[in-house]
């Protein structure tokens, strides 16, 4: 009997991995860093898995994945009517631990970018400071926070 138990959780034990290790794991800077609005929806399938969630909205098809620990939305992408990518959002604080805008600022120090401040109206008549580190005219926008701690990252 004790035999059979020992099997029997060995054989769980390797299954359970087996699952696990078809669940692409790709590092989150590699798809921001080599992003291209030519990416197919069958790209981001090869990357990211199956999303979570899909809506569609205005011809397009939006992506939503979270992350499998914390269920807390981990990338956002907008799929078009030719099956391209039509931009992505990546939040890094959904694994729970913070990204910095100092590491993305060293990070992409080769790239043209520029901090921006804006004050934005929100909820009737209060005001909030929206920070940006605005890179590649455009192209990349980081929000963080005032306390430096990115709150997403977007591709166009």
């Amino acid at each position: 009997m004790k035999n059979i138990i020992i099997l029997f959780i060995s054989f769980a034990c390797s299954f359970s991995s087996k699952i696990e290790s078809k669940k692409p794991s790709v590092d989150f800077w590699w798809i921001l860093e080599n992003y291209s609005p030519s990416w197919s929806r069958e790209k981001m399938i090869s990357l990211l898995g199956e999303p979570n969630q899909i809506f569609s909205k205005n011809n397009k098809d939006n992506w939503i994945y979270r992350d499998p620990n914390t269920n807390f939305q981990s990338w956002a992408i907008g799929i078009n009517k030719e099956n391209k990518v039509s931009g992505l959002g990546h939040f890094p604080t959904s694994n729970g631990k913070s990204l910095y805008i100092m590491d993305v600022e060293a990070r992409w120090k080769n790239k043209r970018c520029e901090h921006k401040k804006d004050t934005v109206l929100v909820a009737g008549h209060h005001y909030t400071e929206e920070r940006k580190f605005i890179c590649d005219n455009g192209k990349i926008e980081v929000l963080y926070n005032r306390y430096n701690e990115v709150e997403g990252i977007y591709l166009k």
